[in-house]
């Protein structure tokens, strides 16, 4: 029941390599990730669109998150499946990105959903192309984050 779901999880969303905007250190991010969350009492879910998962496996994925990381991307719609105070980290393209800016679609969606929404930014000059994030500072901020998330 997808109301009645336990809130436990942290989501990494993980983009195709084949595509843009995927995340070059991904691997070190679910090996930190994953170690913080048998931390914190929480597991971990590593969100793939190879192969989709069923629309029910989504809501049900995404509504047990209280933390979900992504590459900027397509994944993020999925946010709409979360509860009220997930936290939402979005991993962002270049800053040198010529667009509107690509956070501003998931943060004002996360706002109104009631979500806290953070952006960082690709260590990349390549707009759109593959991200690097800063690992110390990655794992300072999910830190933070999961301290937070334990203490309310």
């Amino acid at each position: 029941d997808y109301f009645n779901i336990t809130r436990n999880t942290i989501v990494v969303i993980k983009r195709s390599e084949n595509g843009k905007r995927w995340l070059i250190n991904h691997d070190n991010l679910m090996n930190m990730t994953e170690r913080l969350a048998a931390h914190f009492g929480l597991s971990l879910v590593e969100f793939r669109d190879d192969p989709s998962p069923s629309v029910l496996e989504t809501m049900e994925i995404f509504a047990s998150a209280v933390l979900v990381i992504a590459p900027h991307g397509a994944g993020l719609s999925n946010m709409i499946y979360c509860k009220q105070s997930t936290y939402l980290v979005e991993i962002l393209c270049s800053p040198h990105y010529k667009g509107e800016g690509p956070s501003r679609v998931y943060k004002a969606a996360g706002n109104n959903l009631g979500m806290h929404y953070v952006g960082i930014m690709s260590q990349l000059e390549e707009p759109c192309g593959p991200i690097y994030v800063d690992f110390e500072y990655l794992l300072q901020l999910v830190s933070n984050i999961l301290h937070a998330i334990v203490s309310q």
